[in-house]
């Protein structure tokens, strides 16, 4: 009897542990992570994109969808949140917003769906993960995905705008 309670107690003290080579690490709770990042409706998002000049990162989603739940998790990465912090970052619920849902929806009303908005406020639609039927749903268990593009769509927003500040050879 002591030896099977034994076995059984040492059966619990090592489910606990993690194993050889695993990741002991808890996952990100399923928050959208508010503390670390600026979120804000669309109404305010636009109007900051037009106020500040920085360029807006919008997500559509749904409280439902168990993908979207996932994706909320990776913008508890470090470098998703320091670089959030470039970006006026708005979230929509497709479910509440069908209007806004349809005026983004050009190329699909999946969710989650991740855009990128030009200062100027129209999507850049260069702007996407590797997923060629669902181009702009973005890998939600990793963050590599989203930090790649939000990076290459800052490159390419900083080289535009060296462009338009330089000056134009006479003719």
């Amino acid at each position: 009897m002591a030896r099977a309670a034994r076995a059984i107690l040492l059966g619990l003290l090592l489910a606990g542990l993690p194993s050889a080579g695993g990741d002991a690490r808890e996952p990100a709770p399923a928050d959208w992570n508010p503390e670390g990042i600026r979120w804000v409706g669309f109404e305010r998002g636009m109007a900051r994109l037009k106020r500040t000049g920085r360029p807006g990162l919008l997500v559509f989603y749904t409280d439902w969808c168990p993908h979207c739940r996932d994706y909320s998790r990776v913008f508890h990465d470090r470098d998703v949140v320091e670089l959030s912090r470039r970006f006026v970052m708005m979230r929509v619920d497709r479910d509440e917003s069908g209007a806004l849902n349809e005026l983004y929806g050009e190329r699909g009303t999946y969710v989650p769906r991740t855009l990128f908005l030009t200062p100027q406020r129209s999507v850049d639609w260069s702007a996407h993960g590797a997923n060629r039927k669902y181009p702009h749903f973005l890998d939600t268990d990793s963050p590599e995905e989203l930090v790649g593009v939000m990076r290459r769509f800052l490159a390419r927003q900083a080289a535009s705008s060296t462009d338009a500040q330089s000056p134009k050879p006479a003719r």
